[in-house]
């Protein structure tokens, strides 16, 4: 009980800030197995057809204080010289009192650098929808002030001038990579839309930039065993992250350690493990939270299924992509 009510309270602050300052994304911990969110300029990167999805459940033991679902496919087609790439998002806050639904596509263009190098520039267009449910809200002058509980159904609260707000997103990617390595730098909410459920208050995306460096390193006990280190930055408005990734692919399992740190504090340790067979590779993630919330939220747990046609033996012989560059395997 006190673990919700300690949520709501945070809650509603953040709501009242939100009437007259920013939005924030959803985050992904295993943000290279949602490259479609990630980056436009990677649609298609590893061939494909490929189909993801992933689940996210954020703070588990404040009862569904952050779901995010996430589902897209991506592909290189040699007849474009790019790839493109589609997804369906829904990201639902305090068991739905806040949610939004997000649909894009977009597609990227490869410039041959060599025979190993390759460059995607890519954009994509979003539809982002974004629904509350005022009903379920309570505010300080629905409670008794001496007991803590609710003796009112009405509050003198300003109600929103709108319930559901749609707005059109524009965002921007490039990523320079070989098998072993690569560099991708990403830019979402470049027109910076207003998501604001009040005429009188803006609350703008903030534009979101995004870099990531990794690397593939096999080792000597076969092609099938690699060690990849990833770090990603990010910045938007004031909130500022870095998340590094040291992952060993030992086919078929894949193992992995995270760090996430926010500038401010520490954020969470990421436990990673996965396995792939042919063309299904399954990953589970852990968060295991080392702020000042770590008593209180239960981490973080996170799902990613995804299947590449363009991986297995079977895919490998009848390959007939021409103008694609290999990239690491992870990507």
């Amino acid at each position: 009980m006190y673990k919700n009510k300690y949520f709501c309270i945070v809650y509603l602050i953040c709501m009242f800030f939100f009437q007259k300052t920013h939005g924030q994304d959803a985050e992904f911990s295993q943000f290279l197995n949602n490259p479609v969110y990630l980056n436009p300029a990677m649609y298609g990167i590893n061939g494909g057809p490929r189909f993801i999805a992933n689940y996210r459940n954020q703070w588990p033991e404040l009862q569904r204080a952050f779901e995010t679902y996430s589902f897209s496919y991506d592909q290189h087609f040699d007849k474009i010289s790019g790839g493109i790439g589609v997804q369906v998002l829904t990201d639902n806050q305090a068991a739905g009192i806040v949610k939004t639904n997000l649909f894009s596509g977009g597609y990227n263009h490869l410039f041959r650098v060599s025979d190993n190098t390759g460059i995607r520039v890519g954009m994509n267009a979003a539809l982002i929808q974004k629904r509350l449910d005022w009903t379920r809200l309570l505010f300080t002058d629905q409670f008794d002030q001496s007991t803590a509980l609710p003796v009112n159904s009405v509050t003198t609260e300003q109600l929103p001038d709108f319930s559901s707000k749609s707005v059109v997103d524009i965002g921007a990617g490039f990523i320079a990579y070989s098998k072993s390595i690569y560099l991708g730098i990403a830019a979402k909410h470049i027109n910076q839309p207003n998501e604001s459920f009040y005429n009188s208050y803006k609350s703008t995306l903030p534009v979101r930039f995004l870099t990531n460096f990794g690397a593939q390193i096999r080792t000597k006990r076969g092609k099938s065993t690699y060690i990849s280190p990833n770090i990603m930055f990010l910045s938007q408005a004031k909130f500022k992250q870095i998340n590094g990734q040291l992952l060993l692919n030992t086919s078929p399992v894949l193992l992995g350690m995270g760090y996430r740190h926010t500038f401010n504090n520490s954020d969470a340790l990421i436990f990673i493990a996965g396995i792939q067979k042919g063309i299904f590779r399954t990953v589970y993630s852990y968060d295991n939270t080392y702020s000042n919330l770590r008593g209180n939220t239960g981490g973080a747990h996170e799902l990613s299924l995804i299947i590449n046609f363009n991986d297995g033996k079977k895919a490998a012989a009848k390959r007939t992509l021409k103008n694609s560059i290999d990239c690491p395997d992870l990507l």
